[in-house]
């Protein structure tokens, strides 16, 4: 059997179906690539994906490399809120 045909089982479905090349997948029905707007959308779509499958992996590294301090601390503190000229030592 050749490898460009469908199979399931030991079957073949159907010996007239053909899989495509792999230079025609992406292409539009008539054989023309991707216009440069389409291309760039997809990319940008597969680009957020790819940040929703990876920002909560991201997360739980980041959090399992936290000390038991910064865990139990109450968050980040404004830039604001620290007080400036006063020695490291002396803070409330």
């Amino acid at each position: 059997m050749a490898l460009n045909q469908v199979t399931s089982g030991t079957r073949a479905l159907d010996s007239g179906t053909k899989l495509k090349p792999r230079s025609n997948y992406g292409r539009n029905p008539d054989g023309s690539r991707q216009g440069p707007v389409s291309a760039w959308v997809s990319r940008l779509v597969m680009l957020a994906v790819l940040a929703l499958f990876t920002l909560p992996l991201y997360w739980m590294v980041i959090s399992a490399l936290k000390s038991p301090e910064e865990l139990g601390g109450a968050g980040p503190v404004p830039a604001h809120a620290v007080p400036t000229g006063v020695p490291l030592g002396q803070l409330p």
